[in-house]
């Protein structure tokens, strides 16, 4: 959209996997990719992230379990830059959870924006309209986080305070959404089968969408599960401000010699990061992710 450049220095999604990892200065940058509905709750979250940092490109494949829903179930991506978005084989899932150790217990252990000014006319641009995965999506782009959440609305997204909240930030700072919602059955009363998506897209730094919208229900059993591949061991950490602190339960480590067949029909085959990679496999059973902190991933020590 003229006039508006984006300030921030990287972003994610909802797991990783990484090549290396580069020594850069730390982005105060956030994402997330939520559910909405009228009656929005997350069982459980497993997603993968491959990290390709010679490219400076973040692709992210995620799969959810929604306990319940309303008429409109879907989700937004904030990115920040215009993503490439396409299915994947959620068979990716089923091979990296065969290598997750049977006895690891599901227990774990503000980001600021760079803002710029609001437009005089708010105006929502579509940049993108298809259907993946058996999802009807759109990318869009906004100067005003009052006209997108509108937009939503029209669009057969619900509208409410607590999402238009969640989004103000992310435009003030030109990110893309990319929004998700269920297809509706076809004309013979079908239903549209639901894969996993994957997302890619410019980044500088491994990074997870942790935040959600205030009001997003999430249930006491929900849980998540990231996997990170990386040049070297990993760690990841939440940022809310100045302050900095650890996160997730790390239940595996271990090297990888077979990338190409675990991530089968998820990620092509020309854009796998080179290299030999480490697997590092995290837990998180929060119950509640409505702060303003964001998750990122790094070099452990």
């Amino acid at each position: 959209m003229s006039g508006m450049k984006s300030k921030i220095l990287a972003i994610g999604a909802f797991s990783v996997v990484a090549s290396s990892f580069a020594t850069i200065k730390d982005a105060r940058a956030c994402a997330i990719a939520c559910q909405i509905g009228d009656s929005p709750s997350i069982a459980s979250e497993s997603s993968v992230i491959v990290w390709d940092e010679s490219r400076r490109i973040e692709h992210f494949i995620r799969k959810v379990d929604f306990k319940a829903h309303g008429s409109a179930l879907g989700f937004l991506v904030p990115t920040p830059e215009r993503p490439e978005i396409a299915e994947a084989d959620e068979a990716v899932f089923g091979r990296l959870e065969s290598l997750v150790p049977r006895m690891a217990m599901k227990k774990a252990g503000s980001a600021s924006f760079a803002a710029i000014s609001d437009a005089i006319v708010p105006v929502v641009t579509v940049l993108e309209q298809k259907r993946v995965a058996g999802m009807d999506v759109a990318v869009l782009e906004a100067n005003n986080a009052a006209a997108l959440n509108d937009w939503l609305k029209k669009n057969g997204f619900p509208s409410r305070p607590a999402l238009q909240e969640w989004l103000d930030p992310y435009v003030r700072a030109g990110f893309k959404i990319a929004a998700f919602k269920y297809a509706k059955p076809d004309a013979g009363g079908a239903e549209i089968a639901t894969k996993a998506v994957r997302i890619s897209f410019t980044a500088l730094k491994p990074f997870y969408p942790y935040r959600m919208p205030a009001d997003t229900a999430v249930d006491s059993h929900q849980f998540l599960r990231v996997y990170v591949f990386a040049s070297k061991k990993t760690r990841g950490y939440l940022t809310e401000g100045s302050d900095k602190r650890g996160w997730g339960q790390i239940i595996h480590i271990r090297g990888v010699s077979d990338l190409p067949n675990l991530l089968e029909g998820a990620l092509p085959a020309d854009k796998l990061p080179a290299g030999p990679v480490w697997l590092t496999i995290f837990n998180d059973d929060n119950v509640k992710r409505t702060g303003a902190a964001e998750m990122y991933f790094e070099k452990a020590e």
